[in-house]
């Protein structure tokens, strides 16, 4: 009897719990969980993923996959990611996925121009062009191309007033949609994209290297994150770059160190540090107890003093922030750690960073208040700023050459249709009913297409 009572206990318990196990499992091998579009915006300085990312309309960006192995898959499989482009044609990108091992579950960084803001994008993994996995649909809530988006490298910098930043604690895609600037962060090394074009939507990339460890890991790095920013900037991109009480670690980044307008050669402490811009009057208030960073110019750069100490008497004063050209973008290098406890409680960093930003990097206008309507015009698309009416001037400007007469459209229309007219009817008609051999048209057409060419031609 016990034992009967047992074997129903056991086979109650198959009957109830096994199948509620089997349903809980995945049934895929390989599975998306979660697939983050554009960089990791920036409230609190984080280490995960975790909140809104940032990308603009129509421009190239990094897709972090999250992909969790369940059991031994097919290999070699891809990560294939889907999104339509700005005219709507659908593109896939695909990168290889990295062999994982049951359980393990890793981000994988993929690629996507997205074209619009209110669209999905299509996450698979797939094995000789077989889907092998679940297909995650991601909603895109990408900025608008007019807006500016900083990128902050190594530090979050977190709560500097940079120019059009709003400084609230968490910001979001949603939240960004009237901001005139954003900025986003990359504090691991492995969120730095591997390929330039992963920074299209990037205006300014601001990169620190108070980070000590963070630094050393880039510069250890041999998958490309380093050359990818470098070409980026070649390619037309500003990059910020401050070095501090760390310049001894960028001697092993040749890449970065190839981009830099001037070399750091030893640092010294300075107890007041007085600055002045190339234009602007010295601060007032001076900078206390600052690593600052001695700069050896690359004379063959030609590179450019924005910000240097006061001149004493006949010397000039030493340079804190060159910029020189590097290919078709810019590179400029600061001699201290921007990110330091000093520079924060400085009473004229806004300044400051309004200055390193806008002089460094891409410019950013002033937002313009229009107070009869209250509200903040950007000069974005489709708007009746300043900015939209002269881009629409100067397209109006190029297409006007003095001295070339404009024939308007009616009169072109005219001609059009009497060569039609010529080459087709009347042509027919006079082979059909005058001359009565049509074979003659091998004759009378190029005839009348050279006659015709030759008076538009003197014409």
């Amino acid at each position: 009897m016990n034992r009967l009572r047992q074997s129903f206990i056991a086979v109650s318990f198959l009957i109830t719990f096994v199948p509620l196990a089997i349903a809980q499992q995945s049934r895929y091998d390989v599975e998306v969980t979660a697939v983050y579009v554009g960089f990791p915006t920036l409230g609190k300085a984080r280490t995960s993923f975790v909140g809104g990312n940032v990308y603009k309309e129509g421009s190239w960006t990094p897709v972090y996959v999250d992909v969790k192995c369940n059991r031994p898959y097919l290999a070699p499989a891809e990560l294939v990611i889907d999104a339509a482009d700005c005219d709507h044609m659908p593109t896939s990108y695909t990168v290889a996925l990295p062999q994982l091992q049951p359980g393990m579950t890793e981000t994988v960084i993929g690629y996507a121009r997205p074209g619009s803001r209110n669209d999905n994008m299509l996450v698979r993994i797939q094995h000789n062009n077989r889907t092998i996995s679940n297909e995650f649909a991601q909603p895109l809530t990408g900025l608008d191309p007019s807006q500016f988006l900083f990128l902050a490298i190594g530090t979050g910098l977190d709560g500097v007033p940079l120019p059009g930043v709003q400084l609230e604690e968490a910001v979001t895609p949603n939240m960004a949609e009237g901001e005139r600037s954003l900025r986003a962060m990359v504090t691991r090394l492995d969120q730095m994209p591997t390929q330039w074009f992963g920074y299209n939507s990037i205006d300014t990339v601001i990169l620190t290297t108070s980070d000590r460890e963070f630094v050393t890991a880039l510069v250890g790095e041999r998958d490309g994150r380093k050359a990818a920013l470098v070409d980026w900037v070649r390619r037309g991109g500003k990059l910020i770059v401050s070095i501090g009480k760390n310049q001894d670690l960028l001697a092993g980044a040749q890449e970065l160190t190839d981009a830099l307008p001037a070399l750091p050669i030893g640092t010294s402490e300075q107890t007041e540090l007085r600055l002045a811009w190339t234009d602007l009057n010295a601060s007032e208030e001076p900078l206390t107890q600052v690593t600052v960073a001695k700069l050896s110019p690359k004379a063959e750069r030609s590179p450019q003093a924005i910000l240097s100490t006061l001149r004493s008497g006949d010397t000039p004063g030493q340079p804190i922030a060159l910029r020189a050209g590097y290919g078709f973008g810019r590179v400029t290098v600061v001699a201290f750690d921007i990110d330091d406890k000093p520079l924060s409680k400085w009473r004229h960093r806004d300044v400051f960073w309004r200055e390193l930003a806008n002089r460094g990097g891409t410019h950013v206008p002033a937002v313009q208040i229009d107070s009869s309507v209250n509200y903040r015009r950007y000069g974005g698309y489709g708007d009746n700023s300043s900015e939209d009416t002269d881009f629409r001037t100067l397209v109006t400007a190029m297409e006007t050459f003095p001295g070339v007469p404009v024939i308007s459209f009616g009169w072109v229309a005219l001609f059009i249709l009497a060569y039609i007219i010529l080459v087709g009817p009347l042509d027919y008609f006079f082979l059909k009913k005058v001359v009565k051999r049509l074979e003659l048209t091998w004759i009378t057409f190029p005839i009348i297409v050279l006659s015709v060419s030759a008076i538009a031609y003197y014409a």
